[in-house]
Order: C-alpha cells, then structure tokens, then sequence
C-alpha cells in the first residue's frame, strides 16, 4: 500500500510502497480507500475494469468480468454443481453479483438495504452468527441428540451426501489420526464431501464406535473391503473404506 490503512480495514502485514512500485507488477485487485472515493466509481469503470464499492470511503477494483460470481461459476462447472443447487450469503455491496448468481440468496442481518434488497432471505448478523444459521438450513434435519460429536459429524457428512460415500483416514507419524474426511461420487467421480475434524487425534477404533454409535455400516473387521494404500511424504498411511447408512 502506497499509505498504511487504518487499525482493522486489512487482514495482513502493512508494507508501505511508492505507486510506482504498486504498478511494476500485475495483481488480482486492487483497493482504494479514501474519503469521498466512492465518487469515481463511474469513472474508473469507464476503463473496463470491474468496480465495486463498500460504502463511500472504499472501491475494490478487479479485472474485467471478474467478480465473485465468475469465480464461484468457474468452480460450481469445476465440482459439476447445478445452478439450482447453489447458495450464497452476503453482507455488502461486492455480494451483489454473488447474490445474484446464487440459486438461494441470503443476506446478513447487518447488510446495508440495497444488499437486503436483492435477497431471498435473511439471516443473523455477525455477532449472532448469521452464516453458521444459513449453513445450519442446508443440511438435513438430523437427529444428533446423545451422540458424540464425532458420531454426529459422521451421521451429518454420511445423510447429506449426493451419493454413495466411504470415509478417507490418514495418519501422521503414530497410530493417532491426522485427518479424515468423507468422500461421495459425483458423476463417476469421487469428490471431497465434508472433513471430520473430531477425527483429528482419534483413533481407528474411535471412529468405528463413532460409526455405531452414528447407526452407520463400517467394515471394522473385514480388510477385504479396504482400498489400496498409499504411502507418501504428507500422508504416510492413507487409507479408505466404505460407509454407509444402515
């Protein structure tokens, strides 16, 4: 930045630089934050670039056609996602494309008007945390009452799969987990569905009482049904086997 920004209006270390050496190289945005600034939008679009404001004091300036609706368009053909099967939450103006490029549109309760304009529904604002409430509608009401948190995560990411799943497990350096996730086919693919972070630190027998607890089918016993290992620096013993609901 060619001046520091105030305490909070950026998430990263502040370098100063001259506009000069801003210039030198390409870069994917560019924000400009001034009193009054807002006033050029037109101006600047004028160039062919991409303007959005946030509010009087800040312009967010990206290439041409690109916004968050291009990305999330590039990746929804990417995962093979319909346009019907798409949400998106917003709580400021540089949402609006996003917002209306979504199947379900959500706003933040603390979103300015025109962004709770353009939405469907709204939720909470951030202190009463609104997008955990959005995410909350999206899966399936499951019952998760007495279950262990690693027994309800696998009943969620199992129940509110597209298709057939299997659970991936790798370890680190010991016999506790690293990581864990579910997988599901789409369109004769198989596809990263949900993590199980509870899984992080378990164990092998941890997880297959989880999956009793959780009513779901789990090869405890039978190696024929494991896939092939596979070895590697970031994940020394990856492995997968089927999981389904009973």
């Amino acid at each position: 930045m060619n001046e520091p920004f105030a305490p909070g209006q950026v998430n990263c270390e502040q370098k100063v630089a001259s506009v000069v050496d801003l210039c030198f190289s390409p870069v994917t945005r560019v924000a400009v934050a001034a009193p009054g600034v807002a006033r050029h939008l037109d101006l600047l679009r004028e160039t062919g670039v991409t303007v959005t404001r946030a509010g009087e004091s800040w312009l967010d300036v990206t290439g041409p056609g690109v916004t968050k609706a291009s990305a999330l368009e590039v990746l929804r053909v990417k995962l093979g996602i319909s346009s019907g099967a798409t949400v998106a939450v917003g709580d400021s103006e540089n949402d609006l494309e996003a917002l209306a490029w979504a199947g379900r549109e959500i706003s933040m309760g603390h979103a300015p008007a025109v962004v709770q304009g353009v939405a469907d529904e709204a939720t909470g604002t951030i202190d009463e945390h609104g997008v955990a409430t959005a995410l909350d509608s999206l899966l399936p009401p499951i019952d998760t009452t007495g279950l262990s948190d690693l027994a309800a995560q696998l009943a969620v990411a199992v129940d509110s799969a597209p298709g057939v799943t299997k659970l991936r497990v790798w370890h680190g350096a010991g016999a506790e987990l690293a990581g864990a996730e579910i997988r599901t086919a789409v369109a004769r693919a198989w596809r990263r569905h949900a993590p199980i972070p509870e899984a992080v630190g378990s164990t092998m027998l941890a997880l297959a009482d989880a999956a009793d607890q959780a009513g779901l089918g789990y090869p405890t016993t039978d190696l024929r049904l494991r896939a092939r290992w596979t070895r590697g620096e970031a994940r020394p013993a990856l492995f997968e086997l089927p999981i389904w609901q009973r």
